[in-house]
């Protein structure tokens, strides 16, 4: 099987890639997965100050009134693209280097962990100010 193929690679029949190529690659999918984290980072920061601009715990003072409100006007949508963003990065996580010796668990936790950790630091910095 080795001396077909070296003799394949011989005769031009197999292209070989350069090696910049994966480099380029690897670099792409790590860029690909932090571009997800923080964009899932600011839609989770985004549902949660959809949900304080509810305010369901004043609606909910109001009986069937408020928790119609409350169906009416949580942000689904924008919650379902968060998840999907998360669940994404979660599949682009599991593609990097040797992530694939990682329990599925270890996987998600680090995602969430990412995720969650990149939300604190949106918050501390638009508490700061500096956004």
């Amino acid at each position: 099987m080795k001396e077909k193929i070296m003799s394949q690679i011989k005769k031009k029949e197999i292209k070989m890639k350069p090696k910049w190529w994966f480099r380029i690659q690897k670099i792409g999918i790590k860029g690909g997965w932090i571009l997800l984290i923080i964009i899932s980072s600011v839609l989770v920061r985004l549902v949660w100050y959809l949900i304080g601009v509810i305010n369901p715990k004043e609606l909910i003072e109001f009986g069937e009134i408020g928790r119609e409100v409350i169906i009416n006007d949580f942000p689904y949508f924008t919650l379902l693209i968060t998840i999907s963003v998360i669940i994404l990065a979660g599949f682009i996580f599991a593609q990097l280097e040797n992530n694939y010796k990682l329990t599925r668990f270890r996987i998600w936790l680090s995602v969430l962990f990412a995720v969650s950790v990149c939300s604190l630091l949106l918050s501390l910095i638009r508490s700061f100010g500096l956004i």
